[in-house]
């Protein structure tokens, strides 16, 4: 994934995760993975709206990809 350009419109995380239907969790883990393109504005996060476009238009209009806890044994309730 490339890096999200100035002149790109920019979607507030919780729309993306609405877009997923999934939690606005899986989508910063899915900037970290950089299989979506996101940016830091000020202090909130958005992602790049060509970069959800195309992960959407890849993926059949869902998120495919599950998030997992890293310690696997909390019940996903840690932070």
């Amino acid at each position: 994934m490339s890096v999200a350009r100035e002149n790109t419109p920019l979607i507030p995380i919780e729309e993306a995760a609405r877009a997923l239907h999934t939690t606005s969790i899986s989508v910063y883990m899915h900037i970290k993975r950089k299989l979506i393109v996101g940016r830091e504005v000020g202090e909130r996060w958005f992602v790049d709206a060509e970069s959800l476009t195309g992960f959407l238009a890849r993926h059949g209009g869902k998120d495919p990809v599950p998030v997992h806890h890293a310690c696997r044994g909390c019940g996903g309730s840690c932070g």
